[in-house]
C-alpha cells in the first residue's frame, strides 16, 4: 500500500468517527436534524441524538451580493449575500462615496505658533471636500527641531529654533507628496520654557454626568497670566466634552484628557497642565436618563404611498426615557399608530424626542414618480437632465451665471426694499430673524433697524472685510445672497455657521428684542420660517461661485478668492488685512508675516524685491488659509425641507427682473433651488449620486399665489450714451448761468467732481458758468476729476456751450492715462455742441477733464459716461 492510500483511508476512518458517519459504540446510529445550521463562516447538520456532532460541515458558497441601501455621501450603504445552499444571509456596509480630496489647511494662528522644548500640540488640518479620503501626512523640515506623527498629527518640540510643517493628504496611498495632492504649510517656533514657570491644578482627575458644567481653578505658578481672560483649554475635539476657558462640560459618556494652558504676561509661549476627565450616565432616583438618541439612518428615500417604521437608538440601553415623542416639519408625511405614510412630494424633517428632552433628526425625501412637467421655467433651464450632483451643479453654473450684471452694493437699498417689501403693505420689508416687519427706510445700525444680511458669510466667501468685500461687484453683491434681515440678528449671526443650536448653551432666545432666532458659540438658529431661505441662498452661492475669482482690497491689493463650499463642519479662522500683514511696528505680525515670505521665495527664488515677495505671501496666506466654506450640510439639506412661501419666490423674481436705478440694472438671473428645491437632494444631498431630469421635478411656484416675471430684457450693448441727468439749461451769454459748484465740488447726475483751478486770472462765481477774468488777464485752467474710480469705461461725451469766436481746448485722463489732448473747443458762431467719444478701447480708472486756456466763461451742460457702475 502506497502512502496516498495509507492516507485516504486514515481520513476516512477519522472523518467517520469524528462526523459519526457509521454507528458508534452499542450499535448506536447518530441522527442529524434536516434544517441547517450555521455561522457565519461553516453551515452544518447538527446531531439530534445528544452528541455534539457537525454533518456536512462546509464554507457557505456565496451568491452574489445584493444592494439594499446605496452609498451616499453622507453615509454608509448596506449590502446581502445568500448562502446557495443553507440560504443563510450575511449584511456588509459599502462605505460611503469618497472622493480625492482637492484642499487642506492648517491654522496658523500666530498666538498658537509656538512650541515649548519637549512639549506637544496636536494638529487639526481642514480637508476639503468634506467627504474626502483623509490620509494625512506630514513633513518637518527640520526634525532636529520638531517631530510630527503622522498617525495623531501630535507635535512635539526637541530643540530651541524653527522648522516648516508641510501637511499633506495622500491621495494615491504612496507616502509620497506628489504635486497634484493638496498641501498646506505652517510654521513652528520651538524655545526653552522659563524652568521657573509651570501650572497646576489641584487634583489631576474629574468625574462629572452627561450635561453637568463644572469650573476647574489651575494655578500659574511663577508669573501673572496674560489678557483679561487669561485661560484656556482644549481636548482636541473629543466627542465627549466641551472645554471653554477653565469650564468643562460633558456631553457623553467616555473619557477625555483636557490641556489647561495660559500664557506669560510678556512671553509667547504657553504653560499648560493635562488632566483627565470621565463622563458618566446621569442617574436620578428613577434610573438612567438618557444622554443621547439617535436615528440609525439620518436620510430616508420614499415614493409618495411609501410607509415606513423610523428605528432609533437611546443610550445607555438601560435608559428609564424610553417613552419618545415624534414631530415632523410638514405634512408631507403622517404619523398613524407608529407608522409614517409618505403623502406629498418634497423634503421633510422628522424629528425624535425622549423625555428628558434629548433628539434627533431625520430628513426625509418623497419623490412622486407621476409628477407632471411643467412649463414655467422651459426659457430658463431648458430640457435640463444631468447624470449625477457634479453634472448638475456645472450645468446650473453654466444657466445661472450667464447674462448677469452685478450690481452695486453701497447705497443700493432698493434693491432689497423691492425684494423684500411685505406682500401686504410695501411701505414695510418682511426681515430675517424678527416675525414683525420694518419699516422701508428704517434701516441702518441703531437698534430697531434692518440690515442686509449676506447669508453665505461676507468675510468667509472673500477673506476680507464685508466692508472691503463689498466695494467689488461680484460674489459680495449678489442679491440672491441678500435679504433684508433684523439688524440685532445681523450682529449676532456674524459668519457664524447656520446650523442647530445647543439648547442647553443657548446665548439668546426668542423674542429678546423683538428677534426670532437663538445662538450659541458655534451656531446661529434662525426661526423655522427662514430657514428655508438661508440654506436656498447658500445652496445657491455654492454653484454660482465655483471658480476663482479676482479680488482688490480697499488697499489695492490684488488676491484670489476661492471656490465656494458646503461643508459638514467648517473651523472659522480670523482674517488678517493687508495692512496688519505688512505692519512693521508689531513684532509678532512681522514674525508671521516672514513666515510666508519664506515660504514664497522658496516657490520663487526668481522674485528679489521684497515689496513684491510681501504682496505674494499675503496673496499665498489668503489662498491658503480661506475656507471659503460654510456648513453645516446636512443641517442645510434638512432646512431645504420648509417650503418656499411667496416671500421667498418675491425676493427670487426681484432679483430676476427688478432694474435698481441705484445699483446699476438688473441682475438677472434666477436662484434654481428656489424654483425647484428638490435641486439640493440632487446637488448636495441624498440623491448626488443619480441622475435626473427637470421634468421629473415639480416646481414651488406650483403651490404658491404668485406670477413669474417674463425674462428682463438686458441693455444693448449698441445702446446710444446717454447722458447723466443735468439740470443746467442754456442761458443767454449775458445773464448768470445756474449754480454748478457748490462747496468745491461739482455734480452731474449721479457722479461728483472735484475741481481745481490754476492761474489767477481764472475765477469760479457762485453761478454754474466757469466765470473767468477779463481778455487781458492771465489764460487759466480748470480741472474737474471724477471723486471715484470707475470701471470699464466704454465712452465719454461732453455738451459744452463756448462763446463766438474764442478758442478754448481741452485735455481727457483716464486714470494716469492720457486719452485725449488739446481738443479744440472753438465755436462760429457760439453754440452747444456734444463732442464726442475720443478712445475705442475699455478703460478703468478717475475721469478726468482738463480745460484749457480759459479767458472767458464757459458752460459745461452735461457730461455722459458709459461704464459698469
Amino acid at each position: 500500500m502506497n502512502r496516498r492510500t495509507t492516507h485516504t483511508l486514515f481520513l476516512t476512518i477519522f472523518t467517520s468517527f469524528v462526523l459519526g458517519i457509521s454507528s458508534c459504540g452499542n450499535e448506536h446510529t447518530h441522527k442529524y436534524s434536516k434544517d441547517w445550521s450555521y455561522d457565519d463562516e461553516y453551515h452544518w447538520h447538527a446531531a439530534i441524538c445528544g452528541h455534539d456532532l457537525k454533518k456536512d460541515y462546509e464554507p457557505h458558497t456565496w451568491g452574489d451580493w445584493i444592494i439594499d441601501d446605496e452609498p451616499t455621501v453622507e453615509q454608509d450603504g448596506v449590502k446581502h449575500h445568500v448562502c446557495e445552499v443553507c440560504q443563510h444571509s450575511v449584511s456588509e456596509s459599502i462605505p460611503f462615496n469618497q472622493v480625492d480630496a482637492t484642499r487642506v489647511y492648517l491654522s496658523t494662528d500666530v498666538k498658537k505658533s509656538f512650541v515649548g522644548v519637549g512639549s506637544t500640540k496636536t494638529l487639526n488640518p481642514i480637508v476639503f471636500p468634506n467627504d474626502a479620503r483623509k490620509d494625512l501626512k506630514y513633513i518637518s523640515a527640520n526634525p532636529n527641531v520638531l517631530t510630527i506623527d503622522d498617525a495623531t498629527g501630535i507635535l512635539t518640540g526637541v530643540s530651541q529654533g524653527t522648522s516648516l510643517i508641510t501637511c499633506y493628504n495622500d491621495n494615491n496611498g504612496n507616502g509620497v507628496l506628489d504635486e497634484s495632492e493638496p498641501r498646506s504649510f505652517a510654521s513652528y517656533q520651538v524655545v526653552n520654557k522659563n524652568p521657573a514657570y509651570s501650572v497646576s491644578i489641584n487634583q489631576s482627575s474629574y468625574e462629572i454626568s452627561v450635561g453637568e458644567t463644572i469650573t476647574v481653578n489651575p494655578t500659574a505658578n511663577g508669573f501673572t497670566p496674560s489678557g483679561t481672560s487669561p485661560w484656556g483649554s482644549y481636548a482636541y475635539k473629543s466627542p465627549y466634552i466641551y472645554t471653554y476657558g477653565t469650564s468643562i462640560k460633558g456631553i457623553k459618556p467616555g473619557e477625555a484628557d483636557v490641556v489647561i494652558y495660559t500664557t506669560p504676561a510678556g512671553e509667547s509661549i504657553s504653560y499648560d497642565t493635562t488632566i483627565h476627565v470621565t463622563v458618566i450616565d446621569r442617574i436620578d432616583s428613577s434610573g438612567k436618563r438618557a444622554n443621547s438618541i439617535e436615528f440609525d439612518r439620518k436620510v430616508k428615500v420614499l415614493n409618495v404611498g411609501d410607509t415606513f417604521v423610523p428605528s432609533y437608538t437611546i443610550s445607555p440601553v438601560d435608559s428609564v426615557d424610553t417613552n419618545v415623542t415624534f414631530s415632523r416639519s410638514n405634512s408631507n408625511i403622517v404619523m398613524n399608530d407608529g407608522v409614517f405614510t409618505a403623502t406629498k412630494a418634497g423634503t421633510c424633517t422628522l424629528t425624535v424626542k425622549t423625555p428628558n428632552n434629548k433628539i434627533s433628526r431625520m430628513r426625509v425625501v418623497i419623490k412622486d414618480p407621476t409628477a407632471e412637467y411643467e412649463d414655467l421655467y422651459k426659457g430658463y433651464y431648458g430640457d435640463l437632465t444631468w447624470e449625477n450632483g457634479d453634472d448638475l451643479r456645472s450645468k446650473l453654473h453654466d444657466i445661472i451665471s450667464t447674462d448677469v450684471t452685478h450690481l452695486r452694493y453701497v447705497d443700493n437699498w432698493e434693491s432689497n426694499i423691492n425684494a423684500d417689501s411685505l406682500r401686504t403693505d410695501n411701505t414695510k420689508v418682511n426681515v430675517l430673524y424678527r416675525d414683525e416687519p420694518i419699516g422701508n427706510n428704517d434701516h441702518g445700525t441703531t437698534a430697531g433697524k434692518w440690515q442686509r444680511e449676506h447669508c453665505f458669510a461676507a468675510s468667509l466667501m472673500t477673506g476680507i472685510s464685508t466692508g472691503d468685500a463689498v466695494v467689488t461687484k461680484g460674489r459680495a453683491t449678489d442679491f440672491h445672497n441678500l435679504y433684508a434681515a433684523f439688524g440685532s440678528g445681523n450682529g449676532s449671526r456674524g459668519n457664524k455657521n447656520f446650523g442647530f443650536a445647543d439648547t442647553e448653551s443657548l446665548r439668546y432666545k426668542t423674542p429678546e428684542n423683538g428677534g426670532s432666532y437663538v445662538f450659541d458659540d458655534n451656531n446661529f438658529e434662525p426661526a423655522n420660517i427662514d430657514k428655508g431661505k438661508v440654506a436656498r441662498a447658500i445652496f445657491y452661492m455654492s454653484v454660482m461661485y465655483d471658480d476663482y475669482e479676482d479680488l482688490v482690497t480697499s488697499d489695492g491689493k490684488q488676491f484670489k478668492a476661492l471656490p465656494l463650499e458646503i461643508v459638514e463642519n467648517v473651523i472659522p479662522y480670523n482674517s488678517i488685512s493687508y495692512a496688519d500683514f505688512s505692519d512693521t511696528s508689531c513684532a509678532q505680525m512681522v514674525t508671521f508675516a516672514q513666515k510666508y515670505v519664506d515660504i514664497v521665495r522658496a516657490l520663487n527664488p526668481e522674485i528679489e524685491d521684497e515689496t513684491e515677495l510681501l504682496n505674494k505671501a499675503y496673496s499665498y496666506y489668503m489662498t491658503y488659509n480661506n475656507p471659503s466654506a460654510i456648513g453645516n450640510l446636512s443641517t442645510l439639506l434638512m432646512w431645504n425641507s420648509y417650503a418656499v412661501d411667496e416671500q421667498e419666490m418675491q425676493h427670487n423674481n426681484s432679483v430676476y427682473a427688478f432694474n435698481a436705478s441705484t445699483g446699476g440694472g438688473i441682475q438677472g438671473n434666477r436662484n434654481p433651488f428656489v424654483d425647484y428645491p428638490e435641486l439640493a437632494e440632487y446637488a448636495f444631498g441624498s440623491l448626488r449620486n443619480k441622475a435626473g431630469s427637470l421634468s421629473n421635478l415639480k416646481p414651488a411656484v406650483k403651490d404658491l399665489d404668485i406670477d413669474i416675471p417674463d425674462k428682463p430684457r438686458k441693455p444693448d450693448t449698441t445702446d446710444d450714451v446717454a447722458f447723466e441727468s443735468c439740470n443746467y439749461q442754456f442761458t443767454m451769454p449775458s445773464s448768470k448761468p445756474q449754480d454748478l459748484v457748490v462747496d468745491g465740488i461739482a455734480t452731474f447726475g449721479s457722479l461728483s467732481w472735484n475741481y481745481s483751478t490754476e492761474n489767477t486770472g481764472v475765477a469760479l462765481g457762485s453761478y454754474s458758468g466757469l466765470k473767468i477774468g477779463t481778455a487781458s488777464a492771465p489764460a487759466g485752467t480748470v480741472t474737474f476729476e471724477t471723486q471715484n474710480s470707475l470701471s470699464d469705461i466704454e465712452a465719454v461725451v461732453l455738451k459744452i456751450y463756448c462763446p463766438k469766436d474764442l478758442s478754448y481746448t481741452y485735455d481727457l485722463y483716464i486714470g494716469d492715462e492720457l486719452v485725449k489732448y488739446d481738443v479744440s473747443l472753438l465755436q462760429n458762431p457760439s453754440a452747444i455742441t456734444e463732442y464726442g467719444n475720443l478712445f475705442e478701447t475699455s478703460k478703468t480708472g478717475k475721469v478726468k477733464i482738463v480745460l484749457k486756456n480759459l479767458t472767458s466763461y464757459i458752460s459745461l451742460k452735461g457730461i455722459a459716461i458709459k461704464y459698469t457702475a
